[in-house]
């Protein structure tokens, strides 16, 4: 399968939108393996797309628990209280 552009832009867009791999893989009509194979191998531009969809969005949703926590909400303090944890375990 040929992967444009345009393709590759629409991995990015369900990735943001937390599709599965196996959602995306039928919504873009690739097979599920080969699918699979591009999204482990790193320097694949499906790999780059995916990650950076669900990324970008992820971060997106972290500012705005972030924004209500700042405002005072005590479910988004408890959620960004989480991604400090998260963060601070993961440092080298």
């Amino acid at each position: 399968m040929e992967i444009t552009q345009n393709v590759l832009e629409e991995i990015e867009v369900l990735a943001g939108l937390f599709m599965t791999p196996k959602a995306i893989a039928i919504i873009i009509e690739m097979d599920y393996d080969d699918f699979m194979d591009a999204l482990e191998d790193e320097s694949s531009d499906i790999h780059k797309r995916y990650y950076k969809g669900a990324y970008v969005a992820e971060a997106t949703l972290r500012k705005s628990v972030i924004k209500l926590a700042n405002q005072g909400s005590s479910p988004a303090q408890e959620m960004a209280r989480k991604y400090v944890e998260k963060q601070r375990d993961s440092e080298i």
